[in-house]
């Protein structure tokens, strides 16, 4: 951060066009790295949802990314949020989803004679912490070994081939680190560190995962 105050009260339009792509994907590694001290507090109405199913807040991601385009102190009191704003334009510009939090009354009635329009190209950023592949497979082929040849999800007890699907249904079941790379980092993993869950079961534990350390004021950790 510039320890140059941010002069007046708001940024000007030439001020934000200086924040560019490369800003805010930087801002999101500091934010999900927790690397990085900022004056924002945690959203109220909308989030910015990563690949990954984390969240980043709106204007602490645009906020931090102001701050090093321009080499001062971007604050809160800087610019404005919310749909409309300059900041929700260059987010979305940078190609991150912004997404409102249940129960925001700004989110528009659904209808349906809505359309979209997709299939355009677009960029994505990752953050990802390798994995064993190979301890995917061994911790499979020893669960089946213990439960009879079959798969099962060990969070929910879902056996997917017990919905009359083929076998390769199996393939919704996944495996899932009892404690996140991110916080073990570079290590050896063993069985007992994993878990066969399904694919619903997987993102809702990494979804509880992100809201119990936003809660805390960790940073948040690498999905799997």
């Amino acid at each position: 951060m510039g320890a140059k105050q941010a002069p007046g009260r708001w940024l000007t339009s030439a001020d934000i066009s200086r924040v560019g792509l490369k800003h805010i994907q930087e801002s999101a590694r500091l934010l999900v790295d927790g690397k990085v001290d900022h004056p924002f507090s945690e959203s109220t109405a909308y989030d910015v949802a990563l690949d990954d199913g984390r969240l980043l807040a709106p204007k602490a991601l645009f906020g931090v990314a102001a701050s090093r385009a321009l080499g001062l102190e971007v604050r809160p009191s800087h610019f404005r949020g919310g749909e409309g704003t300059p900041c929700f334009r260059a987010i979305r510009a940078a190609e991150f989803r912004i997404i409102p939090k249940a129960g925001n009354g700004d989110v528009p009635a659904q209808s349906e004679d809505q359309k979209w329009v997709e299939g355009n190209p677009v960029r994505g950023w990752h953050l990802r912490y390798e994995r064993a592949s190979k301890a995917v497979r061994d911790k499979k082929r020893a669960f089946r070994l213990a439960h009879g040849g079959r798969l099962e999800c060990e969070r929910c007890g879902l056996v997917p081939t017990d919905s009359g699907v083929a076998a390769w249904g199996e393939a919704c079941i996944e495996v899932h680190h009892k404690v996140p790379l991110a916080e073990l980092g570079r290590r050896r993993t063993s069985l007992d560190d994993l878990l066969c869950v399904c694919a619903n079961c997987h993102r809702t534990l990494h979804h509880e995962l992100c809201l119990q350390e936003r809660r805390s004021g960790r940073p948040t950790s690498s999905p799997r």
